[in-house]
């Protein structure tokens, strides 16, 4: 059974078409992997997922409700979100931040319990980063502040994790570490992630480590190649949705695990 079932989602901004007959069926205990070019449609895909923007034409349902006909609070419980940029000018610490996660479980004026503080000290602890626990926001690095919102969206607890482009201005250690903690979540607390992203690895690395993992390719507002990453993710398909020609190579590590890796030519 679908976890998100989106059908002939068409949208605009006033007169510019952004998004063209979009149709995809999630699975929960998924990863969703939308890949194209800049202008392709991957950020405003996941806007409307969230519902910031009414449906003009098709149909969003999340957990069977259509998610422009139900609450923001509501919204919130099925459905956390990791922005590729996100700027704070309050000078919120590393735990005030992470502890907003828990905001649609408070009532009105409810301050926040023991077990929250638990919940934020266990995140902050997953992402390696406790150490960064009553720094200043602002005075983080843009690294640091996404492994913070990865944090904060953990705490929140929903089913559903939406990421738009995670790894941006990680460093390669800090990019490995997300990867194994998107691995975990869906491995291990069964979470359903749509991830937007710019590295066509990022696929073939969940593919590795035997996650369910479905690709969805889009050029101009269109998805032009949709299914696993053995069907999807070929040369001649990134060809044609990044005009450039690439080889994707076999692999084996030390262990003996096999996989595939793609490079420029």
């Amino acid at each position: 059974m679908s976890i998100i079932e989106i059908k002939n989602l068409t949208f605009a901004y006033e007169t510019q078409n952004v998004l063209k007959d979009i149709s995809l069926m999630i699975k929960k205990g998924t990863i969703t992997c939308l890949l194209g070019n800049n202008g392709s449609g991957k950020t405003t895909l996941l806007d409307n997922i969230l519902g910031i923007y009414p449906s003009q034409k098709g149909l969003i349902k999340v957990h069977g409700d259509e998610i422009n006909k139900i609450s923001i609070s509501k919204r919130a419980k099925y459905i956390s979100y990791i922005p590729q940029n996100h700027e704070e000018h309050f000078p919120y610490t590393v735990l005030e931040i992470v502890l907003m996660g828990r905001n649609p479980y408070l009532k009105a004026y409810e301050r926040s319990k023991k077990e929250d503080l638990t919940r934020v000290d266990e995140a902050l602890s997953l992402m390696g980063i406790m150490a960064l626990k009553d720094r200043l926001y602002t005075q983080l690095s843009g690294g640091e502040m996404k492994m913070v919102l990865f944090a904060r969206a953990y705490v929140q607890d929903t089913d559903i994790i939406l990421m738009d482009e995670p790894t941006a201005s990680l460093d390669l250690k800090n990019e490995q570490i997300l990867l194994e903690r998107v691995a975990y979540l869906v491995k291990e607390k069964h979470k359903t992630i749509i991830m937007s992203s710019h590295e066509i690895n990022h696929p073939l690395y969940f593919d590795r480590h035997k996650i369910e993992t479905q690709v969805a390719m889009l050029k101009k507002g269109r998805i032009l190649y949709q299914g696993s990453v053995k069907e999807v993710v070929l040369e001649q398909n990134i060809e044609a949705i990044y005009d450039v020609k690439t080889k994707i190579l076999p692999y084996t590590l030390d262990d003996g695990d096999e996989g595939r890796t793609v490079i420029t030519m």
